[in-house]
């Protein structure tokens, strides 16, 4: 089973948009709550020149404040590490342009000339080309970042090739950012996790951000849980730079106010130099956009946010202590009042056609446009269709994830890109040579049969299937669900690996048994009867 192991590409649906005061961060997360199976939602929110902290959901942490409830913050633990580079780049230690193979012990080996040539810029900005994750190990397990140690990151990086020259386009990694963490080790003389307490938590009056969390701290750590199930905390050793920090609503308020305010913080230089961007949109480990800097993080059981804007002092704190929630259904919500469009003269099939294709939105994504019902729809990869609405000559938008689609042409005037604008960011995706995959979309109903907790055999994971808004979603044991799209009646594909889903039928014509081909193998899972 080890050999099913699905990588998703970066998710950039249902992002950051700045609300109207008349609708608040605690009142829309009271109101997702309602749907929550465990677990609470922490939101924190600096308007008005005040902090405001909330929590909702079925499981509060009893006798503890919202706001010094713990949490693992996965990934913005990264922009931590971007601001470690920034003072080591201010303290001369360190370069943007430093190279790994001159960052890196003289005994650290390279495959490839090309790996050793990638900067530092390269790693913070995720434009080294690098994959997301290692190959070298199972990260399919309930804690899968504790046995990865720095000797396994050094093979990795001795065998690891690149196609082409950096910088590449924004391809997000996790092992990157691992190994910039372990170069500013070097650089700075410390491990990682204390760099961070007495270079940045310390300074900020951060006292419950870390790696590990003391005894008392973890007192108030809420537990994990994906969906009903209880999940599992996560630790981390070479990994930590890249997602290894617990912290609160309170501390990452005052980071939220040092990004805001610089000039006024114990941080001021280091903070300035990690806002500036090295790319379009993104500093050191910060994504920028239209005055608004943010990162989200993710890890087995926790979903975290965390958006701060300078120029209007504003900032969104959301913590969950639960998967199968995201902190977007908290913003998303918000972020509709604001969005403004006005429908445009509907446009007939013929119309449409020449914007129908797949576009090339960084290294790990597509945009992949068909007609349905129709009208033009849209997915990004990992997600589902989303109908979007004309509004202008080659302006597309969907009100529900606050986003237009803009498409561009070349000189003949045929379409060549579209411009995703979004959370504040826009981001380009070239058209490619190759044809929209040619889907069945029937009715929600006739799908309603597939739906079900398929057992493999031995059944040490099952996959869990669910109708969402028409389409199949599809769990792993252990992975995230994933949408699939029918080929042909019974049929289904991913569109983040190679990989199909074939159902079959028993006498009555009742759904029997799934089977799974990838990788050149073809496992049967049973379907659980009720």
């Amino acid at each position: 089973m080890k050999g099913i192991f699905f990588i998703v590409a970066f998710v950039l649906a249902g992002g950051p948009l700045w609300a109207q005061k008349t609708v608040s961060l605690a009142s829309s997360a009271q109101n997702i709550a309602k749907s929550m199976p465990r677990g609470c939602i922490v939101t924190g929110e600096w308007r008005d020149g005040k902090a405001v902290y909330a929590i909702s959901g079925p499981d509060k942490l009893a006798n503890v404040p919202p706001e010094k409830i713990a949490f693992e913050i996965g990934s913005i633990s990264k922009v931590f590490t971007g601001l470690l580079l920034a003072q080591a780049v201010l303290e001369k230690k360190l370069t943007f342009e430093t190279t790994l193979k001159q960052a890196l012990d003289a005994k650290q080996a390279f495959a490839d000339d090309k790996v050793a040539a990638i900067t530092l810029a390269q790693l913070t900005t995720h434009t080294s080309g690098l994959p997301r994750m290692p190959d070298n190990a199972d990260f399919t397990v309930a804690d899968p970042y504790g046995a990865y140690d720095l000797k396994k990151l050094g093979e990795w990086i001795a065998s690891v090739k690149l196609e082409g020259t950096g910088p590449h386009e924004l391809s997000y990694s996790n092992v990157g950012v691992a190994i910039l963490g372990h170069v500013i080790e070097r650089a700075l003389g410390d491990s990682w996790s204390n760099l961070v307490r007495d270079r940045i938590c310390k300074p900020l009056g951060m006292l419950d951000t870390m790696l590990v969390p003391t005894a008392e701290l973890r007192q108030r750590l809420v537990p994990p849980f994906e969906g009903k199930a209880e999940a599992r905390e996560w630790t981390f050793a070479a990994f930590a730079p890249a997602g290894g920090l617990r912290s609160t609503a309170a501390d990452l308020m005052l980071f939220g106010r040092a990004l805001n305010h610089p000039e006024s913080s114990p941080l001021k230089e280091a903070i300035q130099l990690a806002l500036k961007p090295i790319v379009e949109g993104i500093g050191c480990g910060f994504f920028l956009g239209d005055d608004v800097v943010n990162h989200s993080g993710g890890t087995g059981g926790y979903r975290t946010l965390l958006e701060a804007k300078p120029k209007t002092d504003q900032i969104r704190i959301v913590l969950i202590n639960n998967a199968a929630m995201e902190p977007v259904q908290v913003t998303r919500p918000i972020d509709r009042a604001k969005f403004q469009a006005v429908e445009g003269p509907k446009l007939s099939e013929a119309e449409l056609q020449p914007y129908v294709g797949v576009y090339q939105l960084g290294k790990q994504a597509k945009l992949t446009f068909v007609i349905r019902e129709g009208g033009l729809w849209c997915k990004l990869t990992g997600q589902a269709f989303l109908p979007y609405l004309h509004e202008k000559k080659d302006v597309f938008f969907h009100r529900g994830v606050a986003a237009r689609l803009i498409f561009g042409r070349d000189a003949s005037g045929a379409i060549t890109s579209v411009t995703l604008d979004q959370n504040n960011h826009k981001q380009v995706a070239k058209r490619l040579d190759e044809k929209a995959p040619e889907y069945l979309f029937r009715p929600a109903k006739e799908l309603e049969e597939y739906a079900g907790v398929y057992d493999f055999l031995p059944p040490d994971k099952v996959f869990t299937i669910e109708l969402r808004r028409g389409t199949l979603f599809i769990k792993l044991t252990g992975q995230p669900f994933l949408p699939v799209f029918e080929t042909k009646k019974g049929m289904f594909e991913y569109d983040v690996v190679f990989a199909s889903i074939e159902f079959e039928r028993d006498e009555a014509g009742q759904i029997k048994r799934l089977h799974i081909t990838q990788n050149g193998l073809k496992l049967p899972a049973l379907k659980r009867r009720k």
